[in-house]
Protein backbone atom coordinates (compact mmCIF):
# COMPACT_ATOMS: atom_id res chain seq x y z
CA UNK A 1 0.00 0.00 0.00
CA UNK A 2 2.79 2.62 0.73
CA UNK A 3 3.83 1.58 -2.98
CA UNK A 4 0.37 3.19 -4.00
CA UNK A 5 0.59 5.98 -1.96
CA UNK A 6 4.53 6.95 -2.90
CA UNK A 7 2.57 6.29 -6.71
CA UNK A 8 -0.25 8.59 -6.21
CA UNK A 9 1.76 11.38 -4.32
CA UNK A 10 4.44 11.23 -7.75
CA UNK A 11 1.18 11.61 -9.96
CA UNK A 12 -0.23 14.25 -7.80
CA UNK A 13 2.80 15.92 -7.84
CA UNK A 14 3.85 15.42 -11.79
CA UNK A 15 0.37 16.54 -12.35
CA UNK A 16 0.96 19.62 -10.02
CA UNK A 17 4.04 20.44 -12.36
CA UNK A 18 2.35 19.86 -15.20
CA UNK A 19 -0.26 22.32 -14.70
CA UNK A 20 2.19 25.11 -12.96
CA UNK A 21 4.12 24.61 -16.48
CA UNK A 22 1.29 24.72 -18.55
CA UNK A 23 -0.42 27.97 -16.49
CA UNK A 24 3.60 29.50 -17.02
CA UNK A 25 3.64 28.64 -20.44
CA UNK A 26 0.23 30.13 -21.18
CA UNK A 27 1.05 33.37 -19.37
CA UNK A 28 4.52 33.13 -20.97
CA UNK A 29 2.83 32.46 -24.68
CA UNK A 30 0.29 35.64 -23.98
CA UNK A 31 2.97 37.92 -23.20
CA UNK A 32 5.10 37.10 -26.23
CA UNK A 33 1.84 37.01 -28.32
CA UNK A 34 1.06 40.37 -26.54
CA UNK A 35 4.69 41.97 -27.13
CA UNK A 36 4.79 40.65 -30.92
CA UNK A 37 1.39 42.56 -30.93
CA UNK A 38 2.68 45.19 -29.93
CA UNK A 39 6.01 45.35 -32.09
CA UNK A 40 3.79 44.98 -35.13
CA UNK A 41 0.97 47.94 -34.26
CA UNK A 42 4.41 49.85 -33.51
CA UNK A 43 5.72 48.93 -37.48
CA UNK A 44 2.87 49.69 -38.59
CA UNK A 45 2.11 52.89 -37.02
CA UNK A 46 5.77 53.81 -37.45
CA UNK A 47 5.11 52.88 -41.39
CA UNK A 48 1.85 55.09 -41.96
CA UNK A 49 3.46 58.65 -40.36
CA UNK A 50 6.26 57.80 -43.15
CA UNK A 51 4.11 57.33 -45.69
CA UNK A 52 1.84 60.23 -44.47
CA UNK A 53 5.14 62.07 -43.77
CA UNK A 54 6.13 61.55 -47.55
CA UNK A 55 2.59 62.12 -48.75
CA UNK A 56 3.23 66.10 -47.03
CA UNK A 57 7.12 66.64 -48.79
CA UNK A 58 5.23 65.37 -52.12
CA UNK A 59 2.27 67.73 -51.99
CA UNK A 60 4.50 70.53 -51.13
CA UNK A 61 6.89 70.19 -53.99
CA UNK A 62 3.89 69.59 -56.06
CA UNK A 63 2.58 73.24 -54.58
CA UNK A 64 5.92 75.06 -54.86
CA UNK A 65 6.32 73.50 -58.44
CA UNK A 66 2.80 75.08 -59.46
CA UNK A 67 3.64 78.38 -57.71
CA UNK A 68 7.03 78.25 -59.50
CA UNK A 69 5.80 76.54 -62.89
CA UNK A 70 3.42 79.81 -64.35
CA UNK A 71 6.54 82.19 -64.12
CA UNK A 72 8.33 79.97 -66.28
CA UNK A 73 5.84 79.35 -68.73
CA UNK A 74 3.81 82.87 -68.29
CA UNK A 75 4.76 85.20 -70.89
CA UNK A 76 4.30 88.87 -69.86
CA UNK A 77 3.63 92.25 -71.87
CA UNK A 78 6.96 94.36 -71.83
CA UNK A 79 7.30 97.87 -72.69
CA UNK A 80 10.02 100.48 -72.62
CA UNK A 81 10.29 104.25 -73.34
CA UNK A 82 13.61 106.32 -74.34
CA UNK A 83 14.49 109.55 -75.13
CA UNK A 84 15.48 110.38 -78.75
CA UNK A 85 19.08 111.02 -78.95
CA UNK A 86 18.31 113.77 -81.51
CA UNK A 87 15.89 116.43 -81.02
CA UNK A 88 12.99 115.86 -78.66
CA UNK A 89 10.38 112.94 -77.92
CA UNK A 90 10.75 109.68 -76.45
CA UNK A 91 10.21 106.47 -78.17
CA UNK A 92 8.15 103.58 -77.24
CA UNK A 93 8.20 99.92 -77.96
CA UNK A 94 5.64 97.31 -76.68
CA UNK A 95 6.47 93.31 -76.77
CA UNK A 96 2.69 91.90 -76.72
CA UNK A 97 4.03 88.02 -76.26
CA UNK A 98 7.36 88.43 -74.32
CA UNK A 99 10.14 90.19 -74.70
CA UNK A 100 12.00 87.16 -77.34
CA UNK A 101 8.81 88.48 -79.81
CA UNK A 102 8.62 91.28 -82.23
CA UNK A 103 8.28 94.98 -80.50
CA UNK A 104 5.99 96.70 -82.02
CA UNK A 105 7.07 100.59 -82.20
CA UNK A 106 4.46 102.84 -81.03
CA UNK A 107 2.68 106.07 -82.93
CA UNK A 108 4.11 109.44 -81.59
CA UNK A 109 0.71 110.39 -80.23
CA UNK A 110 0.39 106.82 -78.83
CA UNK A 111 3.84 107.26 -76.93
CA UNK A 112 3.13 110.84 -76.19
CA UNK A 113 0.32 109.58 -74.34
CA UNK A 114 2.23 106.58 -72.20
CA UNK A 115 5.02 109.35 -71.21
CA UNK A 116 2.21 111.38 -69.94
CA UNK A 117 0.56 108.74 -68.35
CA UNK A 118 4.00 107.97 -66.13
CA UNK A 119 5.32 110.81 -65.57
CA UNK A 120 2.60 113.55 -65.99
CA UNK A 121 2.41 116.73 -68.02
CA UNK A 122 6.32 117.82 -66.88
CA UNK A 123 8.46 115.29 -68.05
CA UNK A 124 11.52 116.45 -66.72
CA UNK A 125 11.06 113.28 -64.33
CA UNK A 126 11.39 111.06 -67.12
CA UNK A 127 14.62 108.98 -67.42
CA UNK A 128 16.18 108.32 -70.61
CA UNK A 129 15.73 104.14 -70.66
CA UNK A 130 12.45 103.07 -68.92
CA UNK A 131 11.70 99.35 -69.16
CA UNK A 132 8.87 97.49 -67.44
CA UNK A 133 8.57 93.56 -67.61
CA UNK A 134 9.10 90.45 -65.36
CA UNK A 135 12.35 90.23 -64.49
CA UNK A 136 13.92 87.10 -66.89
CA UNK A 137 12.89 89.36 -69.50
CA UNK A 138 14.04 92.78 -68.56
CA UNK A 139 17.73 90.94 -67.89
CA UNK A 140 17.34 89.27 -71.30
CA UNK A 141 16.38 93.08 -72.43
CA UNK A 142 19.31 94.59 -70.56
CA UNK A 143 22.06 92.18 -71.76
CA UNK A 144 21.52 93.01 -75.63
CA UNK A 145 20.39 96.52 -75.30
CA UNK A 146 22.55 98.13 -72.12
CA UNK A 147 25.80 95.40 -71.95
CA UNK A 148 24.43 94.12 -68.90
CA UNK A 149 26.48 91.61 -66.92
CA UNK A 150 26.08 88.52 -65.82
CA UNK A 151 26.69 89.50 -61.71
CA UNK A 152 23.69 91.86 -61.97
CA UNK A 153 21.38 89.45 -62.82
CA UNK A 154 20.77 88.87 -59.13
CA UNK A 155 20.05 92.73 -58.41
CA UNK A 156 16.95 92.53 -61.12
CA UNK A 157 15.14 89.38 -59.74
CA UNK A 158 15.25 91.33 -56.00
CA UNK A 159 13.02 93.34 -54.01
CA UNK A 160 14.13 96.60 -55.24
CA UNK A 161 17.67 98.50 -55.87
CA UNK A 162 18.57 102.20 -56.22
CA UNK A 163 21.58 103.06 -57.89
CA UNK A 164 23.05 99.85 -59.55
CA UNK A 165 25.80 100.16 -63.18
CA UNK A 166 25.48 98.64 -66.41
CA UNK A 167 27.57 100.08 -69.24
CA UNK A 168 27.45 103.63 -68.95
CA UNK A 169 24.02 104.03 -67.74
CA UNK A 170 22.93 104.28 -63.58
CA UNK A 171 19.86 102.73 -63.34
CA UNK A 172 17.28 101.79 -60.07
CA UNK A 173 14.29 99.35 -60.19
CA UNK A 174 11.57 98.41 -58.10
CA UNK A 175 8.08 96.16 -58.16
CA UNK A 176 5.12 97.17 -60.18
CA UNK A 177 2.68 99.20 -58.24
CA UNK A 178 -0.15 97.79 -59.91
CA UNK A 179 1.53 94.11 -60.74
CA UNK A 180 4.31 92.76 -58.38
CA UNK A 181 4.90 90.14 -60.45
CA UNK A 182 6.62 93.08 -62.78
CA UNK A 183 9.54 95.58 -62.37
CA UNK A 184 9.73 98.92 -63.88
CA UNK A 185 13.69 99.86 -64.43
CA UNK A 186 14.27 103.60 -65.12
CA UNK A 187 17.89 104.52 -65.83
CA UNK A 188 20.04 107.75 -66.52
CA UNK A 189 23.90 108.13 -68.49
CA UNK A 190 26.18 108.84 -66.14
CA UNK A 191 26.91 112.27 -65.37
CA UNK A 192 30.66 113.80 -65.53
CA UNK A 193 30.59 114.30 -62.01
CA UNK A 194 29.73 111.16 -61.06
CA UNK A 195 33.15 109.86 -63.27
CA UNK A 196 35.34 112.52 -60.99
CA UNK A 197 33.75 111.28 -57.75
CA UNK A 198 35.39 107.95 -58.70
Amino acid sequence: MSFLVGATKIAVLALSIMGTTATVGIGLSYTLKSKISEKAREKRIAERNERVESEKKAKLLQQQRRIEAPLVNKTFKSETIFKKIEGNGSQCWEWKDGIKGVHTALEEEACKKKVQEIWGENSVTQPEKWFKSDPESAISFFVENLSLTWDKYSLLRSEEKDNWETGTFLCSHKKDKDDKELIVISCNKKSSSYYRRR
